[in-house]
């Protein structure tokens, strides 16, 4: 049974931003090109089942370097990122100046959006909450995307899935004074198209994990208000910057 890993204040924004460093220190471009092929299928999905027109504005929990969102920007919707990491915000916005497109990003916490409430008409969080452990947390950040979507506003996740339930009870702390956690290794492509490996943190200690099942996600999703609408688990192809871990997907809507 994997466990649930709980983490000390501050864990998730340093280790993501040293990771964001690294990457953009090396001059590799990361998730840079365009939307991921494991999640295009399932946002054409998203936008034609909740038939989302031009004008329609979005955000995007958890947008790294900004490639969802300007993709759904250059679509006719007016999008804002949001990240916990300054190095990723800072390049997804040199990125929007290149794309042209209505988009713009900010460094916060999806557990405490610095937006107002009822104002977006849907929000996204792509390969983002796979990376968080704890439940309270994991609620925190549904609760957040419930808050800034108008009534009747739409949800579009993406995430790893875990292939078994994960025992929330069996929690592991971190400690404070060490992080317990490693660095990794990832090969990336330059612009040039030239490799390179970079070390970057990993997000979670060895053997602890943030994924859920389909069916555990479904239930969060549905705890933190949102009447989900369709909910399925993809696989994938093995391959550089693909997670080894199923996919899945969650459509859902605010009452």
């Amino acid at each position: 049974m994997a466990k649930v890993v709980e983490v000390p204040r501050g864990y998730y924004a340093r280790t993501h931003e040293e990771r964001y460093r690294a990457i953009m220190g090396s001059g590799a471009a990361f998730r840079e090109r365009d939307m991921s092929e494991y999640v295009r299928p399932a946002w054409r999905e998203f936008v034609a089942a909740t038939e989302l027109s031009d004008g329609e504005r979005g955000v995007e929990m958890g947008s790294g370097t900004g490639i969802n969102a300007l993709r759904m920007a250059s679509e006719g919707l007016p999008m804002v990122g949001l990240d916990i990491s300054p190095t990723a915000v800072s390049r997804a916005a040199e990125l929007a100046d290149g794309w042209g497109v209505d988009a713009r990003f900010v460094a916060g916490d999806m557990c405490a959006a610095p937006f107002r409430s009822d104002v977006f008409d849907f929000a996204a969080n792509i390969w983002t909450l796979h990376a968080v452990g704890e439940p309270d947390l994991r609620h925190r950040s549904l609760v957040e995307m419930w808050r800034v979507l108008r009534p009747g506003g739409r949800l579009f996740l993406h995430n790893e899935a875990s292939r078994e339930d994960v025992d929330a009870d069996d929690v592991v702390t971190v400690e404070t004074n060490t992080w317990n956690i490693g660095n990794r290794t990832v090969r990336l492509t330059r612009p040039d198209e030239s490799q390179v490996e970079v070390s970057v943190p990993g997000f979670m200690p060895e053997g602890l994990t943030g994924r859920r099942s389909l069916r555990e996600h479904v239930d969060e999703v549905q705890r933190a208000g949102f009447e989900v609408t369709r909910a399925e688990e993809q696989g994938v192809r093995p391959g550089p910057d693909v997670p080894e871990n199923p996919m899945m997907f969650v459509l859902a809507r605010k009452p």
